[in-house]
C-alpha cells in the first residue's frame, strides 16, 4: 500500500500558486501576439480604473494619498532594485567559478569571492523600515533639542549682557548736576565764601562781560559764533536766559543757535494730501449712485456758517472704498474716512431707507435663505454682482453680453433637497374691507412680506428666473446714473438741471388762475 501523502499547508498552496501564475505569464511574454493582447488588455483594465476613480492621477490626490502612494512605490523599487543586484552576483559567480583559468591569473584560493547579497524577505523589510522610522525619529529629537539649547544659550547670553550693563552703570561714578553741586555747599555753613564767590563769577559774567560781548559784535557771523558758545543742553535744561535780571534774553540766544546750525530749525507741517485728491473724494461721495439727497426741507447741516442738504450714504463706506480704488486711485481707508464731507452721512433708524426697490428686496430675500442654509457663501445682490460679472457698474456685464462673464453663474454648493427652506417675498395681494362711509365692500391692492416654504431647487430656479430681470433692472439704473452725471458734467451757464422728489407734493402756480384750474 503507497504510503500517504502529507497535506500542503495553506502557504504551499498559495507559492505553488504563484509559481504557475509567473510560468503562465513568462510563456504569455515569450509569445508576441499574446504578449500584444495582455498589454492590451491590461490598458482596458486600466482606463476602466481611472474612470471608476479606483486609480487615481497624482494631480488629482490629496496630501496624504499622495504620500501612502509614494511610499507605496519607493518600497516596490526597492525590493526590484534588491532582486536585480541579487541575480547579477549570482550570474557573476557563476560565470567566475565555471570559467577556465587563464595563464598568469590568480588561483580561486588567493582571491577573496565576494559576498552574495541574499534576497529580501517580508520580514527583513520591515525590519528595515522600523529601523528607519527610529532612526527619523532620533534625528527628530537630536534636532529639537539642538534648537532649544541655541535658544537658552541666546536667553542666557541676553541676560548676561543685561547684568553686565547694570553692574557698569552701578559702578559708573555719578557726576553731580550744578543745581545738586550749589545746594550741598549751602547746605554746608562753612562753604558760604565758596558760594559767594560762584555767584559773584556768574553776576560778573552774565550783566557785564556778556553783555559788553555782545554789544561789541558787528556782523551776523559773529553773533552767531557768540550763540554757539554760550547755548547749549545745560543753557536749555535750566532755561537761565528767562531770568528778568539777565542782560541777554533766551530768545535771542536761541535765534543765534538756530541760524549756526546748533538747534534744528521748526519745521511747519505740510499738507500731504492735494486739493485734486480732495476734490475727486468728495465729488465721490456726492454722487447720486452713491448717496441719497435727503428730501425733506428741515433735512440740512450746518457747520461754520455753511448750510448744506443732508446726503445719505447707500452703502457701506467700506464698499465704497473698494469701488472708489476701482474707479479712481488709491488711497489709504483713514484718508477716505476723513475726507468724507460733514453733510454726507450713514443713516440711522430714523432715517432708514423706507424707498426699497421690491426688484432688489426680493432678490436679497432669497440670497439670504440661501446662504442661512449654507447653499451660497453671500447674501446680497451686491455680492453677487461681484461675483457673476467682471466689473458691476460696466453696462455689458449686466446685459449679459460680455464675453468674459457671459457664462458665470452663482457658486452653490452641496444641500439636501428633502429638507424644506423658508424664505420671505415682498407680494401684493388684494384685500376687501367695508367702507365705513358707504356701507359698501372695496378691493384695494396692498405689498405684504409673506412667508413662503418650497425645496432648495425649487428655491434656486426661482431665483435663475428673476436673474435675468434683475440684471436689466441693475443695467438700466447704471445707465440712467451715467446719463445724469454726463448730464451734469457738461452743463452751460444758461442750462440747469431740476431733481424732483415724490415725498412732497410740488405743483406750478400762475399768476391769474381759473377756478376748475385751481380746484
Amino acid at each position: 500500500m503507497p504510503p500517504k501523502k502529507k497535506p500542503k499547508t495553506k502557504e504551499e498552496i498559495k507559492e505553488q500558486k504563484r509559481i504557475a501564475e509567473r510560468l503562465r505569464y513568462q510563456r504569455l511574454k515569450n509569445d508576441p501576439v499574446k504578449r500584444e493582447q495582455l498589454k492590451e488588455k491590461e490598458r482596458r483594465n486600466y482606463q476602466r480604473k481611472k474612470e471608476k476613480g479606483i486609480r487615481k492621477s497624482v494631480k488629482y490626490m490629496s496630501r496624504r494619498e499622495h504620500k501612502a502612494v509614494t511610499k507605496e512605490w519607493r518600497k516596490h523599487c526597492a525590493t526590484y532594485r534588491a532582486k536585480k543586484k541579487a541575480l547579477k552576483e549570482i550570474t557573476n559567480n557563476f560565470v567566475r567559478h565555471n570559467t577556465p583559468e587563464s595563464e598568469g591569473s590568480p588561483s580561486p584560493q588567493s582571491s577573496v569571492a565576494p559576498s552574495i547579497l541574499p534576497m529580501t524577505t517580508p520580514r527583513s523589510d520591515a525590519s528595515n523600515a522600523r529601523k528607519r522610522n527610529a532612526r527619523k525619529k532620533r534625528d527628530k529629537i537630536i534636532k529639537d533639542k539642538d534648537k532649544k539649547i541655541e535658544y537658552y544659550r541666546k536667553k542666557s547670553e541676553k541676560y548676561r549682557k543685561r547684568l553686565e550693563r547694570l553692574e557698569k552703570a552701578k559702578t559708573k561714578k555719578n557726576v553731580d548736576t550744578p543745581n545738586t553741586k550749589l545746594t550741598e555747599m549751602c547746605d554746608s555753613p562753612g562753604a558760604r565764601r565758596e558760594v559767594v564767590k560762584k555767584a559773584l563769577f556768574g553776576e560778573v559774567l552774565n550783566e557785564s562781560q556778556l553783555k559788553e560781548n555782545y554789544a561789541n559784535l558787528k556782523t551776523c557771523k559773529e553773533k552767531q559764533i557768540f550763540g554757539k558758545v554760550v547755548s547749549g543742553k545745560l543753557i536749555h535744561k535750566y532755561k537761565l536766559w528767562r531770568s528778568k535780571d539777565s542782560s541777554i534774553s533766551y530768545k535771542t540766544i536761541q535765534k543765534s543757535a538756530r541760524q549756526s546750525g546748533l538747534v534744528p530749525k521748526l519745521r511747519t507741517r505740510k499738507d500731504k494730501i492735494s486739493s485734486d485728491c480732495i476734490n475727486t473724494v468728495r465729488t465721490f461721495y456726492e454722487n447720486d449712485d452713491n448717496s441719497r439727497l435727503g428730501a425733506g426741507k428741515r433735512e440740512c447741516l450746518t457747520r461754520k456758517g455753511v448750510k448744506k442738504q443732508k446726503r445719505y450714504l447707500s452703502d457701506s463706506i467700506g464698499n465704497l472704498y473698494k469701488k472708489f480704488q476701482a474707479e479712481h486711485f488709491k488711497i489709504s481707508y483713514p484718508t477716505f474716512c476723513r475726507l468724507r464731507p460733514f453733510w454726507v452721512i450713514t443713516p440711522n433708524v430714523n432715517e432708514r431707507n423706507t424707498c426699497l426697490c421690491i426688484k432688489h428686496a426680493n432678490i436679497d430675500l432669497k440670497l439670504s435663505a440661501l446662504h442661512r442654509r449654507r447653499i451660497l457663501t453671500y447674501n446680497s445682490h451686491t455680492a453677487l454682482l461681484e461675483k457673476t460679472c467682471c466689473n458691476r457698474y460696466d453696462e455689458l456685464c449686466l446685459s449679459r453680453t460680455c464675453q468674459r462673464c457671459i457664462d458665470k453663474n452663482p457658486d452653490y454648493k452641496e444641500f439636501n433637497d428633502s429638507k424644506p427652506i423658508e424664505f420671505k417675498q415682498w407680494i401684493s395681494e388684494k384685500q376687501t374691507y367695508n367702507d365705513p362711509k358707504t356701507k359698501n365692500a372695496r378691493t384695494v391692492t396692498k405689498y405684504l412680506k409673506k412667508m413662503f416654504t418650497v425645496r432648495p431647487r425649487e428655491l434656486i430656479e426661482e431665483l435663475h428666473e428673476d436673474l435675468e430681470a434683475y440684471y436689466q433692472h441693475e443695467r438700466n439704473i447704471t445707465h440712467q446714473y451715467n446719463a445724469i452725471k454726463k448730464y451734469k458734467q457738461n452743463l452751460t451757464d444758461e442750462d440747469a438741471i431740476i431733481h424732483m422728489d415724490f415725498s412732497e407734493n410740488y405743483c406750478s402756480k400762475y399768476g391769474e388762475e381759473i377756478q376748475a384750474f385751481h380746484l
